[in-house]
């Protein structure tokens, strides 16, 4: 027996066969994201270290103890 339709299959099968694909690679993708967030806690640090060196200078500034 002869399928009644022949061709590229579209529509419906075509969402089954690509849904799976998708979702793997979004999972691969936020994996990624999430193991390469560390860097951001380090830079993160490093911007407090210099606004509380900065408000030290900006206080010893506003106390006539300027650097020179």
């Amino acid at each position: 027996m002869l399928p009644t339709q022949m061709g590229i299959p579209g529509g419906p099968e075509l969402l089954v066969a690509l849904v799976p694909v998708l979702l793997l690679i979004g999972g691969v993708v936020l994996l990624v994201r999430m193991a390469g967030s560390g860097g951001d806690s380090e830079r993160l640090a490093e911007a407090e270290r210099r606004i509380g060196r900065l408000e030290a200078r900006i206080d010893r500034l506003e106390n006539g103890d300027g650097e020179r």
